[in-house]
């Protein structure tokens, strides 16, 4: 749900504040037609297995380099957005009055922020900070088309519960950056998630529905996706928990590199001077812009299916200093490692930054490619592909 409330003036908070509860009065008696969700969710199921429209909304200005806004993409949470959060003087509005509370947030991070990249940093911050994914409305949404009791996602019902899917985490930043007179859309769409897999024919039917931003900075529009900054599901048998960490992968993402992750309902928002129809967008395989970032050359480039003969597949990489690349191999469900079982492939170092697998078994299998640092042990996840060997 669009954060309805217009822009104001801090000084005009009373009267605006009356206009946006009148309008949340009426999306309050909306949402009261219980009897329209199941309509709603066929409509929605419908959409799902359509094509996607175009719907025009004007120019969106492109930046000509990303390279002022790379350099806010720090990897660290600002620390004055926990001046905020432990800030008495705010706290108590959050449930009172949760549109003054925004507006309060709004305004401390504009009147002390000078560069416009670094006021969106903190509000993206703060948004990722304040709130919790909710893992309950996720489960229910992807269990059902009818989910018992759907929860409200505007900015408003955010604030008061800390508690979000994508939508709410997009409607909370739109209401920061629209509150510090930023123009600022929330984008609608599909985005690849870890239930991605190359093999999957009809790609849409399999996606969940997601929330991101658009937000305008120095007369340049630039990507946000703030619940995917926020952390990660992680997942034991059926119980299903949410890792809270931070991260800015997903702050001002190059719109060339978000193509492989994420499309929009409205194609416009892609944000790129030559548009991506959702037929080539299936074709694509998952990559995350940290792959983008790191890896300077692969030979062969990634595709979304290679097709391997003679069971031999060699890949050489170029990378940026003090960067490795890691391979793993499973079956085609995603379910099982194989890289250690020699019955099906086996995987040789043949000289620095080339890998070669020689596969024993024909059939279909996905790669994983992963990324860690010389001196460091961990490593991350940052593409995939299938593997055809004939």
């Amino acid at each position: 749900m669009r954060w309805n409330c217009p822009k104001f003036l801090f000084s005009k908070t009373e009267n605006i504040s009356k206009g946006c509860l009148r309008n949340l009065r009426e999306q309050q008696t909306e949402n009261n037609l219980k009897y329209l969700a199941p309509v709603a969710a066929a409509v929605m199921l419908l959409t799902a297995c359509k094509t996607f429209p175009v719907t025009e909304r004007g120019t969106y200005q492109l930046p000509v380099s990303y390279e002022e806004a790379d350099a806010f993409r720090t990897g660290k949470i600002d620390p004055f957005v926990n001046t905020i959060l432990e800030s008495p003087q705010f706290s108590g509005y959050s449930r009172r009055d949760p549109l003054e509370y925004i507006n309060l947030v709004a305004y401390h991070i504009k009147s002390n922020t000078k560069n416009e990249f670094e006021r969106i940093k903190r509000a993206h911050d703060f948004v990722i900070a304040y709130l919790t994914y909710d893992v309950k409305m996720y489960r229910a949404g992807t269990r059902s088309f009818f989910p018992a009791r759907i929860k409200r996602q505007d900015a408003l019902s955010v604030v008061r519960s800390r508690l979000a899917v994508s939508a709410g985490y997009a409607n909370l930043f739109q209401a920061l950056c629209e509150a510090m007179s930023h123009n600022c859309e929330v984008v609608n769409g599909y985005a690849r998630t870890e239930k991605f897999s190359p093999f999957t024919k009809n790609e849409y039917n399999q996606r969940p529905f997601h929330s991101w931003n658009i937000v305008q900075i120095y007369d340049d529009w630039y990507i946000v996706d703030p619940a995917w900054d926020a952390g990660g599901m992680e997942i034991t048998g059926k119980k299903y928990t949410f890792v809270k960490t931070y991260s800015n992968e997903w702050l001002f993402t190059n719109p060339q590199y978000f193509v492989y992750t994420h499309i929009p309902l409205n194609l416009n928002h892609e944000l790129l001077e030559y548009l991506i129809h959702p037929d080539d967008f299936t074709q694509l395989p998952y990559i995350r812009p940290v792959y983008f970032e790191n890896v300077l050359q692969l030979s062969p480039a990634l595709s979304k299916q290679y097709e391997v003969g003679g069971g031999i597949l060699s890949l050489s990489y170029v990378l940026k200093d003090n960067q490795n690349l890691d391979f793993m191999v499973l079956d085609k469900k995603g379910k099982k490692d194989l890289s250690a079982d020699t019955k099906y492939f086996e995987k040789k170092q043949t000289k620095r930054n080339t890998t070669q697998f020689y596969f024993n078994k024909r059939g279909s299998y996905l790669l994983r490619v992963f990324m860690r640092e010389s001196n460091f042990s961990g490593r991350q996840y940052i593409a995939e592909c299938g593997l055809i060997i004939r």
